[in-house]
């Protein structure tokens, strides 16, 4: 069964705390350690960013691709981040001297190489690409291309090429016991693969064939959450579907987006709230971030 939208939430005023701008184009994802410590970003000038999540200030620049990258994820222990570019390769970066060394570490040594695997394959623009939870040895991969791609890291080889979709695949996600990968793609499905087959297990589609821009799993497991173009988050369980008119990111938190261009900005309110837009208008949609600390009065936005 399926339920009306859910009325949007009230406008409550935000608090900006913090703003940085570490790139020369626009941002296109911003991602958090599982350990706290890094704020890794990522630019249309093909560069990826860490800072310090408290004073936003950056502690190593990560070059090498040669156009911009779409999509970063990190490691369970944060040892290494993965990035997905247009230029049609996913690298793999080790974080762990910046870990150890901190802005010091790489202040001494801004030029080092910290890129330790390319992954080739695609053939067009890489969006997205997520680290196996289990292991920082697997990496799903999705692009324009319309392929999933499951890599060995170790190797840097492509282990399964699955063509997945009819259109562009705009987003891959391990669920956490890295089993199956969900995909999203502009073709308006989901899909839900085995891991180590490729086999599809489920295709879930909403019959006005939206394209889905963002797919990932719940952390407990038991749901998956799409984001569609038309500003709308679709929670899918076995018995029931349920539209919202916004973005949901998790099961209490509604966001209405909002066009930063370059910039970094923190916003801080109460927690557990719900927050909105003062207007109503279409803004592209942007990537959320939440201390993995569950700070829940820190929010970070930024543009997509």
């Amino acid at each position: 069964m399926s339920q009306p939208p859910a009325p949007a939430p009230p406008y409550r005023p935000y608090r900006q705390v913090r703003e940085a701008t570490p790139h020369s184009r626009a941002v296109s994802c911003v991602r958090f350690s599982p350990c706290g410590r890094l704020l890794a970003t990522a630019s249309l000038d093909g560069t990826v960013a860490l800072l310090s999540p408290s004073s936003l200030s950056v502690i190593a620049v990560l070059r090498g691709h040669s156009d911009g990258v779409s999509d970063l994820s990190w490691s369970t222990e944060s040892y290494y981040l993965c990035s997905a570019s247009d230029d049609r390769t996913i690298r793999i970066w080790d974080i762990r001297p910046v870990l150890a060394g901190g802005a010091q570490a790489a202040a001494a040594d801004p030029g080092a190489d910290r890129c330790i695997r390319v992954l080739k394959g695609h053939t067009n623009f890489v969006f997205s690409a997520n680290f196996n939870p289990q292991t920082s040895s697997q990496i799903a991969s999705g692009g324009f291309d319309c392929t999933v791609r499951i890599w060995d890291v170790k190797n840097g080889r492509c282990t399964r090429a699955i063509e997945a979709h009819s259109e562009p695949v705009t987003s891959v996600h391990f669920i956490r016991d890295g089993s199956i990968v969900v995909s999203g793609s502009h073709d308006g499905s989901c899909k839900i693969w085995d891991a180590k087959t490729g086999a599809c297990l489920k295709t879930v589609i909403d019959e006005k064939k939206p394209a889905v821009s963002f797919s990932m799993f719940s952390p407990n497991e038991a749901m998956q959450f799409c984001y569609r173009q038309v500003l709308e988050g679709i929670q899918w369980t076995c018995e029931q579907t349920i539209l919202h008119p916004v973005c949901v990111l998790c099961y209490e938190w509604e966001v209405h987006c909002q066009w930063i261009r370059r910039q970094l900005r923190v916003y801080m309110g109460p927690p557990r709230e719900k927050y909105s837009s003062e207007t109503r208008r279409p803004y592209r949609h942007c990537h959320l971030g939440i201390l993995p600390s569950n700070r829940e009065q820190d929010c970070f936005w930024w543009p997509r």
